[in-house]
């Protein structure tokens, strides 16, 4: 579903630099973090940590994928006009993607304890 999303976005966006570069963005975004998109309302803690884990390589690979997240959640009226162009297809994918940029930032990484 989100390659074939990410396809349509392609299709969709002009030959601008802007445009190449929010395709290149959505898929970053949306094939690294596939795991967490496609998590059921009713998935528990353990679902919850086993999609962190398939994330977590992504986030060492790419450390800019935080920013591009963020990037990507200011791109949601394009995101939006890309889901109006094209059929249902992609439309489960657009309001996961859309859900997750709205609810805001995971952060992942080691725990910090202050010491007091």
């Amino acid at each position: 579903d989100i390659q074939v999303f990410v396809d349509l976005a392609a299709i969709s966006a002009g030959e601008s630099d802007i445009d190449v570069d929010r395709v290149r963005c959505l898929s970053a975004v949306a094939v690294h973090l596939s795991p967490i998109l496609y998590l059921q309302k009713s998935s528990g803690f353990e679902h919850l940590l086993a999609a962190l884990k398939r994330v977590a390589p992504a986030l060492q690979q790419d450390k800019a994928l935080p920013q591009k997240v963020k990037d990507l959640a200011g791109q949601l009226s394009w995101l939006q006009q890309v889901k109006l162009s094209h059929g249902s297809t992609e439309i489960r994918t657009t309001s996961q993607l859309e859900r997750l940029l709205q609810l805001g930032i995971f952060v992942v990484g080691p725990a910090v304890h202050e010491i007091g």
